[in-house]
């Protein structure tokens, strides 16, 4: 009976197939299924058995005529619109001469119809998918905005402190302590920090007790509802989370920038300035790139932050600024059970992801790493056509 044997070629392959069929399973898996769900109507997650129905761009884009059911009052005259909290009263266009009523949520006429049996109705044409939602839309506004409003003052902060502890000329006591605390909060959960700025924010907190003295808000008993009030301060706490992080990183790639090239400056009588922006910040910019673009697409994930953030305490946060991207499509999926709009909302995302990502690299290739791409195009170009012409002289 012949002894099973492995052989020696294929244990690389062992050891690293672990990893692709985990890959596949949590990883290539799902992302397939959303791109294929974001074009149906499949609208639950539990029941895999639910047939669906290709419904092309309508998870993208839709627009559609409601009807809304209207009772007449005929005490003060007034309507009651099926979906409208209060009786509206009703006016007549001076244009058509026909009567409509404005709804409290858009302010937008609607003309009155009536129908066979003498009830009445108004007409609303209805925006659907993702592009047609405005809260939707809005998600894609707001996030972007929380991104950049924590992510600048992160890498300035983060460049200005590794500049300072890798400066050869300048001797600080203690640079590990610092780099130490200045890291600490990144060990930290969102859950923990989230839960302590909410405390400082809610009535009768730190913050709001400062805000009340400012004159910011009108009283003790009035919750602080700025939808930039709330941006800066979800973009406060990632900032706060990832600035030191970031600052590892760049003193980690400062540090193995060439110190004979700093040194040379320094006898030539360069300023710290110079140095700076000239041997420095070329140096490191791979790693700069690297920073932008993790930061781009954890920042275009926001969900833990802004997620506990909504999440009710009194009315103390407003609901349009720690609206993102994330949070819509967990409410849009797992609330709302509208799993082909969530995972339209998915695709959208992975396509602006990817889009912003390219748009940064392309931005920050310099002048001379373009001049030597068409260098070496140009070569292969001139090579290419010197083989033909080899090929075309040895023709007999």
């Amino acid at each position: 009976m012949k002894k099973f044997r492995v052989n020696k070629n294929y244990w690389g392959y062992i050891c690293i197939a672990p990893f692709f069929i985990l890959f596949c399973i949590f990883s290539a898996y799902p992302l397939l299924s959303t791109f294929f769900y974001a074009w149906t109507d499949r609208d639950t997650y539990d029941n895999t058995a639910n047939e669906v129905s290709f419904v092309g761009f309508d998870n993208f884009y839709r627009s559609d005529v409601a009807q809304f059911p209207v009772v007449l009052d005929p005490e003060t005259g007034k309507v009651k619109v099926d979906g409208a909290s209060s009786p509206r009263e009703v006016m007549t266009d001076e244009e058509t001469g026909k009567q409509y009523v404005l709804l409290p949520f858009d302010e937008t006429k609607y003309f009155l119809e009536h129908n066979t049996d003498g009830s009445m109705y108004v007409v609303s044409k209805q925006m659907g998918g993702v592009f047609g939602i405005k809260l939707l839309r809005n998600s894609f506004v707001n996030t972007p905005i929380l991104w950049l409003m924590g992510f600048i003052p992160q890498i300035v902060i983060a460049l200005l402190l590794a500049a300072l502890f890798t400066d050869i000329r300048v001797k600080i006591r203690g640079t590990r302590v610092f780099k130490v605390l200045f890291y600490m909060p990144n060990i930290m959960t969102a859950a923990t920090i989230s839960a302590l700025f909410i405390v400082l924010v809610t009535n009768g907190g730190f913050i709001h007790q400062i805000a009340v003295a400012t004159g910011y808000v009108k009283n003790a008993t009035t919750p602080i509802t700025g939808i930039w009030f709330t941006r800066g301060v979800i973009a406060f706490i990632n900032f706060w989370l990832w600035f030191g992080n970031t600052m590892i990183v760049l003193i980690a790639a400062m540090l193995s920038v060439d110190k004979a090239r700093i040194e040379a400056a320094i006898i030539d009588g360069a300023t710290r300035n110079q140095i700076f922006w000239n041997i420095t910040i070329p140096s490191i910019k791979p790693v700069i790139l690297f920073t932008l673009i993790q930061s781009l697409v954890g920042g275009l994930q926001m969900f833990d932050v802004p997620s506990l953030m909504g999440a009710g305490v009194g009315g103390a946060f407003n609901a349009d600024g720690t609206r993102t991207i994330m949070t819509s499509i967990h409410q849009i999926a797992f609330s709302s059970k509208n799993m082909g709009l969530a995972a339209a909302m998915s695709v959208v995302l992975f396509t602006f992801t990817a889009i912003c990502s390219i748009t940064i690299f392309l931005f920050m290739r310099t002048a001379s790493e373009r001049r030597d791409e068409r260098l070496i195009k140009q070569f292969k170009k001139a090579e290419a056509k010197q083989k033909q012409t080899r090929a075309g002289g040895n023709v007999v």
